[in-house]
């Protein structure tokens, strides 16, 4: 099942509705700043990603917490490791590292990030956080980031770290899934 970060409020009274009716798993999108132009239904009412994955890894015990999906590329990828070890951490290793690259290049522009290597970018990025998370100490040469023996801490409460699914529905995202993920998150797809 599925909770929008947007529109009407959980409250950690619901956790025991969501058991009963045995959800098992709770999605949160990723959305910083969105452009008026944009047609999208999320506009009002968009709570921060990480902050809503640690108060929901508050809130309950046993459902999954999973992204749906980070913007790979709108944060430091060293960041988004150290946070979502920490959720991980928190929810007792119930975390599922959705990650994706978006359509809205206006909210690209307004993040100064480049749009037009969102796909390298997620690529690096992701190979970074995968290796934060695999090693107590790392040195890293990327394009986008570099650093020598460094680490973070906490590592993820589940080892090697929390699974990690690629979203997106054409080819390049299906190859970055098979390549750096463990599952792949296609979302808006029908089963026909």
């Amino acid at each position: 099942g599925a909770i929008d970060n947007h529109g009407m409020a959980f409250s950690p009274e619901r956790d025991g509705f969501l058991h009963i009716h045995q959800i098992d798993s709770i999605w949160v999108t990723d959305h910083i700043i969105i452009p008026r132009s944009a047609n999208v239904i999320y506009r009002e009412n968009m709570l921060d990603l990480f902050s809503l994955l640690s108060f929901l890894a508050a809130a309950t015990e046993r459902i999954s917490i999973g992204t749906s999906v980070i913007i790979v590329p709108y944060r430091h990828p060293v960041v988004v490791a150290k946070m979502i070890a920490t959720v991980d951490q928190l929810s007792k290793g119930r975390v599922i590292f959705g990650a994706g690259v978006s359509w809205n290049e206006e909210e690209y522009g307004a993040l100064g990030r480049p749009y037009g290597e969102r796909g390298k970018m997620t690529d690096e990025n992701l190979r970074l956080i995968r290796a934060l998370w695999a090693n107590e100490t790392l040195s890293f040469e990327g394009e986008y980031t570099r650093f020598h023996d460094m680490s973070i801490s906490p590592q993820p409460y589940q080892r090697p770290h929390p699974p990690v699914w690629i979203s997106g529905k054409g080819r390049i995202a299906r190859r970055r899934a098979a390549r750096l993920a463990e599952g792949w998150h296609p979302v808006g797809l029908t089963p026909e």
